[in-house]
């Protein structure tokens, strides 16, 4: 039987804390409020998990010899995500929610500080890098392929969520002019 390797240890690790940390664990799985985009709300999830199922199975696989300078790299990259996501999901507070739903009836106004003066998804911001971060920490590099899935649902989802943010806010229109959809200067 083969040893565990230690990038699959490292790597549950991160999902644990990652699932807790940045998205407060199950919870928001079950979130009652209900929003719109259930379809991409759970595609996320579902390709969430499918992801880290291969990542974490690719550890245990002889693909290819590990490299410490990707596995650091993806670590790194990780702790970037992470930070992003907590400092978007410490900024949104009570409000935030993986279903695509306001709050205005209790008093929700938009926000626009933190990391969403700079770019309206940051948790999607995080959570992209993490798309990337997690088949590297294992050198399971076809895992690779969940990213360009996770961008084109999320891309789905923005879109939906800018037209409802539109909808509701006034000042949403010229806040979306003002910033970058995902990351600054570049998309």
């Amino acid at each position: 039987m083969p040893a565990f390797p230690p990038s699959a240890a490292i790597l549950i690790a991160w999902l644990i804390f990652h699932r807790i940390a940045v998205h407060g664990g199950v919870r928001d799985l079950f979130d009652a409020r209900k929003g719109t985009s259930p379809f991409t709300t759970w595609a996320v999830v579902i390709e969430t998990f499918l992801l880290s199922i291969v990542a974490v199975t690719g550890a245990f696989l002889d693909l290819r010899e590990p490299s410490m300078a990707v596995m650091v790299g993806g670590n790194v990259l990780m702790v970037t995500a992470c930070g992003i996501g907590m400092w978007a999901r410490r900024t949104l507070g009570r409000h935030f929610s993986i279903h695509l739903t306001t709050d205005q009836g209790e008093g929700h106004q938009l926000v626009t500080s933190g990391p969403y003066r700079w770019v309206r998804h940051p948790v999607y911001t995080g959570d992209l890098l993490f798309q990337i971060a997690v088949p590297l920490i294992t050198c399971t590099y076809e895992a690779l392929v969940f990213a360009p899935i996770y961008f084109l649902i999320v891309r789905a989802r923005m879109g939906t969520e800018e037209r409802m943010l539109s909808e509701e806010y006034a000042d949403y229109g010229p806040y979306m002019e003002s910033t970058w959809r995902l990351f600054p200067r570049v998309y």
